[in-house]
């Protein structure tokens, strides 16, 4: 009776498994842990959370994986197949070199690590479809989706853009170090450049729209950049370097913010050109720049500045190289204003500026070593509540600074101008500032002060002042002073 009952059971089991395979088939889907099957198999967890669930797929040595392909056991009809290497192979030219998991391609004939693909040095965007991508954004999102394996050198991303716009850029620190690189056959055009949090190199020839860094370091090599044009540059918490050689860098405005860089290692002209009236050329709020000898910057264009450049809140410029000042202006070429420090060479152009330097609220404004030579309908020099403006401070000069007041001004205008600041002339005797047809060569108001170390040339003849001044030259009035320093 017993044994009746277990050849009962089997046969029942025999039955069922039957019944199971060919409901299978029929439906071609089986479920682990449901009733409704989504897929061929689809495995649901019991959601307990008391023991562990998964899919535990094959765990073999190195060596074992490879003794399927070298056995012949393993073929076309395995593609894909996926097992996970519980150690590296061991062998002479091992295939399985690390733990993981592997899946076989069959078109290879070789097994491979399942990972994320590495990261490209290089990429080329071209919207005719002739590079890797079509767009800078989709080269850049696709890459830093890949596997980020670091170089000695950190070295970056090229981005090489040509035939076409390639399009906005929006970047956020994803890929630490990135270059985006022009054609050197024809510029690579790009829309708005947005950066936060890399490393960004500009390099080739580049014409772009507005460009916006923000908590990065932004560079311009030496060499090989061909052109750089752009709208507005904004740096926001940035670390910079300018250093190309021979090659121009042409923008509407630069505005940094809490930044701090240098520009110039070669010979770099600077070319502000604005496509619309504007506030200021190069503007800085808590900032800091060093411009190199050799750097010049040009205020170039139709449109109208206020003032070419504006240092606010501390800011700090050195500035050794020339200012050309080409562009329609109705303020100053330098205001420096809430304790900001500029330091200048030479300024010259055929633009009518209100002021050359204006120092105001605690500002200052050093100008040394070379010339200044412009007419102007207001007063060049002119120093007002705390701000300081040091004429040949630094160095002196080999050709006197000439100013000249326009014919055209109906206006009082005064050469040296200090209301309630100071402007001082405080090199030797050989730094020689002359100021023709001002009705005050020497102002102060209001308890500015004006003080001469060296030399003011009225009408083409030295005249040391104040003492030897014509009269009419000098204007002092509520509780200002005009120093003649020994």
């Amino acid at each position: 009776m017993h044994l009746r009952q277990n050849r009962m059971k089997k046969i029942i089991l025999i039955i069922l498994i039957f019944v199971g395979l060919n409901t299978a088939l029929v439906f071609s889907q089986v479920g682990v842990n449901t009733e409704d099957p989504q897929a061929t198999l689809d495995i649901t967890s019991a959601t307990t959370g008391t023991s562990p669930e998964g899919l535990l797929v094959p765990r073999l040595t190195g060596n074992e994986i490879e003794a399927m392909t070298t056995s012949a056991s393993i073929g076309s009809v395995h593609n894909g197949l996926l097992v996970f290497a519980t150690q590296a192979s061991n062998a002479v030219n091992p295939v399985i070199v690390s733990t993981g998991f592997w899946y076989y391609d069959a078109l290879d004939s070789t097994w491979k690590i399942l990972e994320r693909e590495e990261r490209r040095s290089s990429v080329v965007i071209d919207p005719t479809g002739a590079g890797d991508y079509r767009s800078l954004q989709a080269a850049y999102d696709e890459e830093a989706k890949k596997k980020y394996i670091p170089t000695v050198n950190n070295a970056p991303v090229e981005f090489i853009c040509q035939n076409g716009s390639a399009g906005d850029l929006y970047v956020d620190g994803s890929i630490p170090y990135i270059k985006v690189k022009g054609s050197t056959t024809s510029p690579a055009t790009i829309g708005d450049i947005e950066v936060y949090n890399c490393n960004i190199t500009f390099e080739g020839n580049i014409t772009a729209n507005n460009i916006t860094c923000i908590n990065s370091y932004v560079l311009f090599p030496i060499t090989v950049l061909t052109a750089f044009k752009a709208k507005d540059v904004m740096l926001n918490k940035c670390l910079f370097d300018i250093n190309v050689i021979t090659y121009p860098i042409e923008v509407s405005r630069l505005l940094l913010d809490q930044s701090s860089g240098t520009a110039g290692t070669g010979a770099v002209v600077i070319t502000f050109t604005p496509d619309t009236d504007v506030d200021y050329g190069l503007y800085m709020n808590y900032s800091s720049l060093k411009v190199g000898t050799n750097i010049n910057l040009n205020f170039n264009g139709t449109n109208t500045y206020n003032d070419y450049i504006y240092l606010d809140n501390a800011s700090l410029i050195n500035m050794q190289g020339y200012i050309n000042a080409n562009a329609p202006l109705t303020n100053a070429v330098v205001y420096a204003n809430q304790g900001s420090k500029g330091t200048f060479g030479s300024i010259k152009g055929t633009a009518i500026p209100k002021h050359v330097f204006y120092a105001s609220n605690g500002g200052k404004i050093d100008h040394f070593r070379y010339n200044i030579v412009m007419t102007t309908k207001n007063s060049p020099f002119y120093a007002t509540e705390g701000g300081d403006i040091y004429l040949g401070a630094g160095g002196t000069t080999t050709t006197a600074s000439t100013l000249t007041k326009d014919p055209s001004s109906t206006d009082v205008v005064n050469a040296l101008y200090a209301v309630g600041g100071n402007v001082r002339v405080i090199t030797d005797a050989s730094a020689t500032y002359t100021v023709t047809n001002y009705d005050y060569a020497l102002m102060a108001e209001d308890g500015g002060r004006v003080a001469t170390l060296g030399k003011v040339t009225l009408g083409g003849s030295t005249v040391i002042c104040p003492p030897s001044m014509t009269p009419g030259t000098i204007n002092m009035s509520n509780g200002s002073v005009i120093y003649n320093l020994p």
